[in-house]
């Protein structure tokens, strides 16, 4: 971690770190007209672009408002600054195109409502799948997920209020994704950085899961290192246990929900780790185990302890199309499947 700043304020921090990065550059800054704080509509107080040459040309965007610029804030963690970091975004542009893609701006600003709005900070490591292209304005981009790493060039820092680090966000095709989701974010970000330096997003560029010997590596590291995805959030996740002395619990599962489900289960209880799929009310928990079994966890959650002999079966069997399935998990388990639009 770079050295404690000598600023009075938390903004101040960030522009020191900026003008090491950047020497004497002046950038293009964008504020928002009324903060957030005070009912403005956007969480982010301002986000800059610097204009680079290197590796490649792109514009490097660092957002202003994730942490906390000005007072601390009372009662929130003395060891961070706001959420602990500021997020930043490296989009490629062609030699000599200086027209600001200022679709970045309610790109990050939305990326920021969410955290806001939901208390969930990213971290290096996360994705997010957006389901649309990354942006409007081209949407033939086959980028339509994204992940976040510790940005390579800015160290994090400490500031008046507290430690952050600089997130960069980096845009994802939809097979990259489920790559990350097979094995993990790490992995599949090397891969990537190979092919865009400083990992650049780029609007107009093929999959890397389109190249032979990158489909091979990844297979290669899931071989070795299984899945790093703990589970999945899926519109529908019931469960229902019998009453006694009946040894059965009936489970209903939306269709859509299970559309990743035989690769990344196996990925996890082979490797003797946990998979899980929640619901909006409800979560199940598979856990890798020697005796077959499930139980009630308490606040709707239900553990079902699988064997080895069990994992294959279950993956094989659980497909995203509806049906029921019955299997032997120290008692009778009933899976429905059911179509994902009559799910709700």
């Amino acid at each position: 971690m770079s050295d404690s700043s000598s600023a009075d304020y938390g903004i101040d921090a960030i522009r020191e770190a900026l003008e090491r990065l950047y020497p004497g550059a002046e950038p293009i800054h964008f504020g928002t007209i009324m903060r957030y704080s005070l009912g403005g509509p956007d969480p982010l107080d301002g986000i800059s672009f610097y204009e680079r040459a290197t590796p490649l040309p792109h514009w490097h965007c660092i957002s202003f408002g994730m942490s906390e610029l000005y007072a601390k804030t009372p009662g929130s963690d003395p060891n961070l600054s706001g959420w602990g970091f500021e997020f930043t975004f490296r989009l490629a542009r062609a030699a000599g195109d200086t027209n600001l893609p200022t679709w970045v701006i309610p790109f990050l600003n939305n990326l920021a409502r969410y955290v806001f709005n939901s208390g969930n900070p990213f971290r290096p490591g996360h994705h997010m799948d957006l389901r649309d292209p990354l942006t409007p304005d081209v949407p033939t981009t086959l980028l339509s997920a994204i992940a976040f790493v510790d940005d390579p060039e800015l160290a994090p820092i400490e500031t008046p209020n507290g430690r952050l680090h600089f997130l960069q966000i980096v845009g994802l095709t939809r097979d990259e994704l489920q790559a990350v989701k097979r094995w993990n974010t790490r992995g599949v970000l090397g891969l990537l950085e190979e092919r865009c330096p400083l990992w650049i997003t780029d609007l107009e560029r093929a999959s890397i899961t389109d190249q032979a010997d990158v489909v091979a590596r990844i297979r290669d590291g899931i071989a070795a290192e299984g899945s790093s995805l703990q589970g999945e959030y899926v519109e529908v996740a019931r469960w229902r246990l019998a009453d006694p002395p009946r040894r059965e619990v009936e489970i209903e599962l939306d269709a859509d929900g299970l559309r990743d489900f035989a690769e990344l289960f196996p990925a996890r209880l082979k490797f003797d780790r946990e998979f899980l799929i929640w619901g909006a009310k409800q979560t199940l928990v598979f856990r890798p185990a020697t005796t077959a079994g499930f139980q009630d966890a308490g606040s709707g959650v239900l553990v079902l302890d699988i064997t080895p002999d069990l994992i294959d079966q279950l993956a094989q069997a659980l497909r995203p199309t509806p049906a029921t399935h019955r299997f032997n998990i120290g008692g009778e388990v009933v899976v429905t499947v059911v179509p994902t639009e009559d799910a709700g």
